[in-house]
């Protein structure tokens, strides 16, 4: 249709779509579409599906390996989650035996508290049961 027109550059528009049309469409006495044979248009299919097959191959193992690192995240995640209760653990246990520690010397101080006062009446006891405390208490009396 194009080569039929009447205006300048017809003919080279002709021939431009005339290569954009596949080689197995046009008849046998017309040259055109974009050079290919059959057997090459054949031979380019085979190639892309090879080549699709191994996209679909590149992209299992994509996922495969995907799959691989959320483990390895997963992994880190739960040894990062472990170290750190295993450091709270550990505070915690300083923690104990610091609490401890102050509870057997507060009860340590409690008990020489307690026999310095005991030691103390008795003293007070020993005092006033002396015949110096007697005198003293006599005297007072009188």
């Amino acid at each position: 249709v194009a080569k039929a027109q009447d205006w300048p550059g017809a003919d080279k528009l002709a021939e431009r779509l005339k290569k954009t049309i596949p080689p197995h469409l046009l008849g046998e006495d017309e040259e055109g579409g974009l050079g290919i044979t059959a057997e090459q248009l054949q031979q380019m299919e085979v190639a892309i599906q090879e080549g699709m097959a191994e996209m679909a191959e590149l992209k299992k193992e994509l996922a495969d390996k995907s799959e691989e690192h959320r483990i390895a995240m997963y992994n880190a995640e739960t040894q990062r989650i472990r170290a750190l209760s295993d450091n709270m653990v550990d505070d915690t246990k300083l923690n104990q035996e610091g609490i401890k520690m102050i509870l057997d010397a507060s009860e340590k101080l409690d008990q020489q508290e307690l026999k310095a006062y005991t030691a103390e009446l008795q003293l007070e006891g020993r005092k006033q049961s002396t015949p110096a405390g007697k005198s003293s208490a006599s005297a007072g009396g009188n």
